[in-house]
């Protein structure tokens, strides 16, 4: 068996066990098996793997990322959290157009359908831009309302119990209002 075949003006091939392990080629390098460097590794270009293979990082390949043919998946596999620590984060679309969603530490978080903003946070609370569905109870100091408010009822007043109304001064319920002090329609 060859440890080792040199061509002139050609390839340098390594061999183990008779096994072709390492060639050298016209476009670069060519390796057999898993290579484990004990130092940084520099590349002047890009790492290119065909779909399905992932780049794993960690002991136990904890962190994966990779394309399926279909998507593409960053896989946190192992314990703890995955975390995305930037001053600003930025989610886009594939070709960087229109805006997902923008993340700005100690500062707001802004949400986007078809690149229109339709929730953003900031000091103040949460401004919401169009429709907002509810399913359930929304309490609250105070809740501004500009346009129309459709409900099947509604309770709303200055109450001082932990449920938000103790004394309601007005009473909504399939469109039948009710003051508190008087009756009526």
């Amino acid at each position: 068996d060859s440890m080792a075949v040199f061509t002139v003006d050609g390839s340098a091939e390594l061999y183990y066990d008779g096994a072709k392990k390492f060639e050298t080629t016209a476009g670069g390098v060519s390796i057999t098996g898993t290579s484990t460097f004990t130092g940084d590794v520099s590349l002047g270009s890009s790492i290119s793997l065909g779909d399905g293979k992932a780049i794993m990082l960690g002991a136990g390949h904890d962190l994966q990322i990779l394309h399926t043919g279909s998507h593409s998946v960053i896989k946190d596999v192992g314990t703890g959290n995955l975390n995305i620590n930037a001053s600003r984060l930025l989610i886009s679309n594939p070709d960087g157009s229109e805006y997902l969603g923008k993340f700005d530490a100690d500062g707001g978080v802004e949400l986007y359908y078809d690149n229109n903003k339709k929730l953003d946070t900031g000091s103040g609370g949460v401004n919401v831009t169009g429709d907002l569905t509810v399913t359930g109870e929304v309490t609250g100091g105070r809740i501004k309302v500009v346009g129309i408010v459709t409900a099947d009822s509604a309770v709303i007043g200055a109450g001082s119990s932990t449920d938000g109304v103790d004394t309601p001064t007005m009473t909504l319920t399939h469109n039948n209002p009710t003051v508190v002090g008087t009756s009526g329609t």
